[in-house]
C-alpha cells in the first residue's frame, strides 16, 4: 500500500492516507482522524479492515456526515483468481 500511496502522491494527489498493520499507531489513527474530518480522497486500506468492527463504524460516520463512499478497489483480487479464496478470506 504504500507504494500505491506514493505512486499517487507523485501524481500530484496528496489527499491520500493508508490504514495498516504495517503504520505505527499514530500513522493509523491520524489516518482515521482524516477519515472522521472528510479531509481524503484515496484510503487505502486491506479488504481485512472491513472485518473490524471500529473501522466499520468509522464509515458509518463517514456516510452519515459526508454521504456514500462512491467507490472501492479491492487490489487483491489478482491474488485470490491465482492462489484461492484462502489468500484473503475478507473477500468471500
Amino acid at each position: 500500500m504504500q507504494d500505491q500511496r506514493e505512486r499517487l502522491h507523485n501524481l500530484g494527489l496528496d489527499a491520500i492516507a493508508e490504514i495498516s498493520s504495517a503504520n505505527d499507531l499514530d500513522a493509523n489513527m491520524l489516518a482515521r482522524q482524516q477519515l472522521s474530518a472528510g479531509s481524503l480522497r484515496f484510503l487505502l486500506i486491506s479488504p481485512e479492515r472491513f472485518l473490524i468492527e471500529s473501522f466499520r463504524q468509522d464509515l458509518a460516520n463517514f456516510s452519515s456526515t459526508f454521504g456514500h463512499v462512491c467507490q472501492v478497489v479491492i487490489d487483491e483480487c489478482h491474488c485470490v483468481s491465482e492462489w484461492g479464496y484462502e489468500f484473503a478470506p475478507a473477500l468471500i
